[in-house]
């Protein structure tokens, strides 16, 4: 490939990934899905690895969005510690970590990780709708009935998004201030706001937006005293239609206490039940914790859950680092590997090094020996 085409080819690939980050702010999943794919694909072609970190950080996202969490965290933590990624993929990177921590239980550490990228915004202000931990903290400070914390968190980035004008940057941060300021007592702000966020998003086809919306207008009128349930119903069927499991299954929670509050107890345990039990099954302990509690006092039967923390791979090779020693088996250079895998070639020493911690070897050579003679002999411990 010629100069020029390989520059053109990288141009194409810069507007490209400006076409798929719109998609997935916008909640148009499956065009973000193959821009994404697409790109992954052009990067190893041109070789134009400064932006393989930013196409990483967009499927990440995605599989936050989709529920596709498995080996999630792992993909992160690559990014978050990778020194090819620049610093704004690194902080979307926590900010996923850390949301993906408080879904599976892990408070502490989302708190944590949060709260680092909401000091290391500092100049970056509230600018960056995928970088931003706030809403994530707020429904935090919520959960403990800090609704004014959760104003501070909320307020200044609606502030700045009634300023501007880009309620397409809303969509996780509407439903957890209009929480919270119904908590304050403050609902008929609320209705207003949501009033604003309807007219900002008027004749613009962004369902993620328009299911957040959605959930807002259903939050307010319960607060209000209107019936609620077919707003929710409605919002929870645009989240599942993006799709989006895990915000569905919120709104479904707050459909199944709204039911529970007008005296429709049956349908509102039925919804509360369906919703605790898919919750578990995702993996977000935290919130099937949260209803099972609830359905309990109610004398519904719920199962335990498992609370050994996120399940881990113990003495055993994750499978990014058994894919990295499948590589190195190969006679692969880290340099090589970590362009195949789009990695820092610092990030594939780390897992070479975990890899190696855990086959109780101390070289390269006797790591592949170790996993080779594991593969061969499945019953056996690497030696």
């Amino acid at each position: 490939m010629c100069i020029r085409d390989r520059l053109e080819r990288r141009g194409i690939i810069r507007a490209r990934l400006i076409v798929a980050q719109a998609a997935l702010l916008w909640g148009r999943f499956g065009e973000a899905g193959r821009g994404l794919a697409a790109m992954g694909a052009m990067v190893k072609d041109t070789g134009y690895w400064r932006v393989a970190d930013v196409v990483r950080i967009g499927q990440a996202r995605l599989a936050w969005h989709t529920a596709d969490w498995r080996g999630l965290d792992e993909t992160l933590d690559d990014l978050a510690t990778s020194e090819s990624a620049d610093a704004t993929t690194r902080l979307e990177a926590r900010v996923v970590q850390g949301q993906l921590d408080l879904a599976s239980g892990a408070r502490q550490r989302a708190e944590h990780r949060l709260r680092l990228v909401l000091a290391a915004n500092g100049p970056r202000g509230d600018a960056d709708p995928f970088a931003s931990p706030n809403a994530a903290l707020a429904r935090m400070a919520l959960s403990e009935g800090d609704h004014l914390g959760a104003l501070e968190l909320t307020e200044p980035i609606m502030s700045m998004i009634v300023r501007k004008d880009v309620w397409l940057w809303a969509t996780e941060v509407v439903p957890v201030h209009v929480d919270a300021l119904i908590a304050a007592g403050r609902t008929g702000e609320a209705g207003e706001l949501v009033t604003a966020f309807a007219g900002g998003l008027a004749g613009r086809g962004a369902p993620a937006p328009a299911a957040s919306l959605a959930t807002s207008q259903a939050i307010v009128a319960c607060a209000e005293g209107r019936d609620a349930e077919a707003l929710f119903t409605e919002a929870a069927r645009a989240w599942a239609a993006l799709p989006r499991p895990y915000d569905e299954l919120l709104t479904l929670e707050r459909q199944g206490r709204f039911l529970l509050g007008t005296g429709a107890g049956a349908r509102g345990l039925a919804v509360l039940s369906d919703a605790q039990r898919r919750l578990q099954d995702l993996g977000a302990r935290w919130d099937a914790d949260r209803v099972a509690r609830l359905l309990r006092g109610y004398g519904v039967e719920v199962a335990r859950p498992w609370r050994g923390g996120r399940k881990g791979y113990g003495d055993q090779l994750s499978p990014r680092e058994a894919e990295i020693v499948d590589l190195l088996a190969r006679g692969w250079t880290n340099k090589r590997i970590a362009e195949s895998l789009q990695l820092s070639p610092r990030t594939v020493e780390r897992h070479l090094s975990t890899a190696m911690r855990k086959a109780g070897v101390a070289s390269r050579t006797a790591l592949v020996m170790a996993v080779t003679s594991a593969a061969d002999h499945p019953g056996r411990e690497p030696t």
